[in-house]
Protein backbone atom coordinates (compact mmCIF):
# COMPACT_ATOMS: atom_id res chain seq x y z
CA UNK A 1 0.00 0.00 0.00
CA UNK A 2 1.40 3.40 -0.94
CA UNK A 3 1.97 6.06 1.69
CA UNK A 4 -0.60 8.83 1.51
CA UNK A 5 0.28 12.47 2.00
CA UNK A 6 -1.12 13.64 5.37
CA UNK A 7 -2.53 16.82 3.77
CA UNK A 8 -4.82 14.70 1.60
CA UNK A 9 -6.45 13.21 4.72
CA UNK A 10 -7.40 16.63 6.11
CA UNK A 11 -10.02 16.82 3.35
CA UNK A 12 -11.33 13.36 4.17
CA UNK A 13 -13.44 11.84 6.90
CA UNK A 14 -12.42 8.34 7.98
CA UNK A 15 -15.05 6.32 9.81
CA UNK A 16 -15.33 2.77 11.01
CA UNK A 17 -18.06 0.47 12.20
CA UNK A 18 -16.75 -2.25 14.47
CA UNK A 19 -18.79 -5.47 14.59
CA UNK A 20 -17.89 -7.39 17.75
CA UNK A 21 -18.25 -11.09 18.56
CA UNK A 22 -17.52 -10.63 22.28
CA UNK A 23 -17.53 -7.95 24.96
CA UNK A 24 -13.78 -8.30 25.54
CA UNK A 25 -12.26 -4.82 25.82
CA UNK A 26 -8.97 -6.04 24.34
CA UNK A 27 -10.61 -6.60 20.97
CA UNK A 28 -11.46 -2.93 20.41
CA UNK A 29 -7.93 -1.44 20.47
CA UNK A 30 -6.59 -4.32 18.37
CA UNK A 31 -9.22 -3.71 15.69
CA UNK A 32 -8.73 0.06 15.59
CA UNK A 33 -4.94 -0.14 15.63
CA UNK A 34 -5.05 -2.67 12.78
CA UNK A 35 -7.30 -0.35 10.76
CA UNK A 36 -5.02 2.64 11.40
CA UNK A 37 -1.99 0.64 10.33
CA UNK A 38 -3.62 -0.78 7.21
CA UNK A 39 -4.99 2.60 6.14
CA UNK A 40 -1.73 4.33 7.08
CA UNK A 41 -3.49 7.03 9.07
CA UNK A 42 -2.98 8.30 12.62
CA UNK A 43 -6.63 8.65 13.66
CA UNK A 44 -10.21 7.83 12.73
CA UNK A 45 -12.85 10.57 12.82
CA UNK A 46 -15.58 8.30 14.15
CA UNK A 47 -16.00 4.71 15.31
CA UNK A 48 -19.43 3.15 15.80
CA UNK A 49 -19.56 -0.10 17.73
CA UNK A 50 -22.09 -2.85 17.03
CA UNK A 51 -22.38 -4.96 20.16
CA UNK A 52 -22.50 -8.77 19.73
CA UNK A 53 -26.08 -9.16 20.94
CA UNK A 54 -29.14 -6.95 21.27
CA UNK A 55 -29.54 -7.77 24.96
CA UNK A 56 -26.63 -7.10 27.28
CA UNK A 57 -25.81 -5.79 30.72
CA UNK A 58 -24.18 -2.50 31.54
CA UNK A 59 -21.14 -4.41 32.79
CA UNK A 60 -20.74 -6.11 29.39
CA UNK A 61 -21.15 -2.80 27.57
CA UNK A 62 -18.59 -1.06 29.82
CA UNK A 63 -15.65 -3.16 28.55
CA UNK A 64 -15.71 -2.23 24.86
CA UNK A 65 -16.97 1.29 25.56
CA UNK A 66 -14.15 1.91 28.03
CA UNK A 67 -11.66 0.79 25.40
CA UNK A 68 -13.20 3.24 22.92
CA UNK A 69 -12.91 6.03 25.50
CA UNK A 70 -9.20 5.26 25.88
CA UNK A 71 -8.77 5.52 22.10
CA UNK A 72 -10.43 8.95 22.21
CA UNK A 73 -8.09 9.94 25.04
CA UNK A 74 -5.08 8.90 22.95
CA UNK A 75 -6.32 10.82 19.89
CA UNK A 76 -6.62 7.71 17.72
CA UNK A 77 -10.42 8.17 17.53
CA UNK A 78 -12.17 11.56 17.61
CA UNK A 79 -15.81 10.55 18.30
CA UNK A 80 -17.55 7.33 19.25
CA UNK A 81 -21.03 5.97 18.85
CA UNK A 82 -23.15 2.84 18.97
CA UNK A 83 -25.42 0.91 16.68
CA UNK A 84 -28.94 -0.35 17.28
CA UNK A 85 -29.33 0.81 20.86
CA UNK A 86 -32.95 1.21 21.88
CA UNK A 87 -33.84 4.20 24.05
CA UNK A 88 -33.33 2.27 27.28
CA UNK A 89 -29.81 1.09 26.37
CA UNK A 90 -28.88 4.46 24.87
CA UNK A 91 -29.95 6.40 27.96
CA UNK A 92 -28.12 3.94 30.25
CA UNK A 93 -24.94 4.30 28.21
CA UNK A 94 -25.26 8.07 28.22
CA UNK A 95 -25.66 8.15 32.02
CA UNK A 96 -22.56 6.20 32.97
CA UNK A 97 -20.20 6.79 30.02
CA UNK A 98 -17.35 9.22 30.64
CA UNK A 99 -17.28 10.05 26.92
CA UNK A 100 -20.85 10.24 25.73
CA UNK A 101 -21.99 8.62 22.46
CA UNK A 102 -22.02 11.13 19.61
CA UNK A 103 -24.03 8.80 17.37
CA UNK A 104 -26.62 6.04 17.55
CA UNK A 105 -27.29 4.17 14.34
CA UNK A 106 -30.82 2.81 13.90
CA UNK A 107 -31.64 0.02 11.47
CA UNK A 108 -33.99 1.06 8.68
CA UNK A 109 -35.73 -2.33 8.95
CA UNK A 110 -36.90 -1.48 12.46
CA UNK A 111 -38.34 1.93 11.66
CA UNK A 112 -39.21 4.11 8.71
CA UNK A 113 -39.50 7.12 10.99
CA UNK A 114 -37.38 7.61 14.09
CA UNK A 115 -39.37 7.07 17.29
CA UNK A 116 -40.35 10.42 18.80
CA UNK A 117 -39.00 9.55 22.26
CA UNK A 118 -35.64 8.53 20.75
CA UNK A 119 -35.54 11.71 18.65
CA UNK A 120 -36.32 13.92 21.65
CA UNK A 121 -33.72 12.18 23.82
CA UNK A 122 -31.06 12.42 21.12
CA UNK A 123 -31.74 16.11 20.56
CA UNK A 124 -31.64 16.86 24.29
CA UNK A 125 -28.32 15.02 24.69
CA UNK A 126 -26.61 16.09 21.45
CA UNK A 127 -26.63 12.57 19.94
CA UNK A 128 -26.83 12.31 16.18
CA UNK A 129 -29.29 9.64 14.99
CA UNK A 130 -28.21 7.93 11.79
CA UNK A 131 -29.77 5.07 9.88
CA UNK A 132 -28.11 1.98 8.48
CA UNK A 133 -29.31 -0.90 6.36
CA UNK A 134 -27.12 -3.75 7.59
CA UNK A 135 -29.17 -6.95 7.62
CA UNK A 136 -30.24 -8.26 11.01
CA UNK A 137 -28.64 -11.34 12.58
CA UNK A 138 -28.16 -13.00 15.97
CA UNK A 139 -24.62 -11.69 16.28
CA UNK A 140 -23.38 -8.41 14.85
CA UNK A 141 -20.56 -10.06 12.87
CA UNK A 142 -23.07 -12.45 11.28
CA UNK A 143 -24.60 -9.36 9.71
CA UNK A 144 -21.53 -8.81 7.57
CA UNK A 145 -20.12 -12.35 7.30
CA UNK A 146 -22.84 -15.01 7.68
CA UNK A 147 -21.59 -18.39 8.93
CA UNK A 148 -22.43 -20.09 5.64
CA UNK A 149 -20.10 -17.70 3.79
CA UNK A 150 -17.14 -18.12 6.16
CA UNK A 151 -15.92 -21.32 4.41
CA UNK A 152 -15.79 -19.46 1.07
CA UNK A 153 -13.46 -16.90 2.64
CA UNK A 154 -11.36 -19.53 4.39
CA UNK A 155 -11.02 -21.75 1.29
CA UNK A 156 -8.63 -19.19 -0.14
CA UNK A 157 -6.40 -19.26 2.93
CA UNK A 158 -6.42 -22.66 4.63
CA UNK A 159 -7.30 -26.29 3.94
CA UNK A 160 -10.90 -27.36 4.38
CA UNK A 161 -10.14 -29.85 7.18
CA UNK A 162 -8.74 -27.06 9.42
CA UNK A 163 -11.54 -24.54 8.91
CA UNK A 164 -13.52 -25.58 12.00
CA UNK A 165 -10.57 -24.53 14.17
CA UNK A 166 -10.94 -20.86 13.21
CA UNK A 167 -13.04 -18.35 15.14
CA UNK A 168 -14.15 -14.88 14.06
CA UNK A 169 -13.02 -12.12 16.46
CA UNK A 170 -14.23 -8.93 14.82
CA UNK A 171 -14.97 -7.18 11.55
CA UNK A 172 -14.45 -3.49 10.93
CA UNK A 173 -15.99 -1.73 7.95
CA UNK A 174 -14.14 1.46 7.16
CA UNK A 175 -15.03 4.24 4.79
CA UNK A 176 -13.32 7.36 3.58
CA UNK A 177 -15.50 10.21 2.34
CA UNK A 178 -14.85 13.74 1.15
CA UNK A 179 -15.71 16.15 3.97
CA UNK A 180 -18.76 18.36 3.48
CA UNK A 181 -19.56 16.69 0.15
CA UNK A 182 -21.02 13.31 1.11
CA UNK A 183 -18.93 11.58 -1.57
CA UNK A 184 -17.75 8.10 -0.63
CA UNK A 185 -14.18 7.79 -1.80
CA UNK A 186 -13.44 4.26 -0.62
CA UNK A 187 -14.79 1.51 1.59
CA UNK A 188 -13.44 -1.82 2.78
CA UNK A 189 -13.45 -4.46 5.47
CA UNK A 190 -10.86 -5.88 7.84
CA UNK A 191 -11.58 -9.25 9.40
CA UNK A 192 -9.81 -10.85 12.35
CA UNK A 193 -9.94 -14.60 12.95
CA UNK A 194 -7.80 -16.83 15.11
CA UNK A 195 -7.21 -20.53 15.43
CA UNK A 196 -8.71 -22.08 18.54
Amino acid sequence: MATINANVWTLRKQTGKLFLTSYDEGVVPKAIKEALERLQISYVDQVVVAFPTSTFTQQQQEHPWGALEQLVDSGEVLTIGASDLDLSHLSQLHKWARIKPAVNQVNLESCCVMPLDMTAYAKENNIQLLTHSDPRANSSCAVILPEDQTPQLLNRLISEENQDEWKLNWIIRFSVSVKSRGILQSMGYLISMNQE
